[in-house]
């Protein structure tokens, strides 16, 4: 799997679509999907740690993405140039 570009910036884990979470370190297109089904399945995730419940996210995946997750605002991640 390639290593994913490095990426600034923060999403909002209750609005992003499975491309944008995709592209959080340690994701892949499968688990990006399985966060938002789990999501419109469950309701909005209220901490980091709710992600843990989603199949396939363990906490290794967590450690990597906390400081890109916020919860309320607009999704600003993006690839760095």
């Amino acid at each position: 799997q390639p290593k994913k570009p490095k990426i600034e910036g923060k999403l909002n884990i209750n609005t992003a679509t499975a491309e944008q979470i995709d592209m959080l370190p340690g994701m892949s297109k499968k688990k990006a999907q399985a966060v938002v089904d789990y999501r419109t399945a469950n309701g909005k995730f209220k901490t980091v740690d709710d992600l843990m419940k989603v199949q396939g996210i363990k906490q290794k995946t967590v450690d990597k993405i906390k400081d890109y997750i916020i919860f309320e605002g607009e999704t600003t991640l993006k690839r760095k140039s």
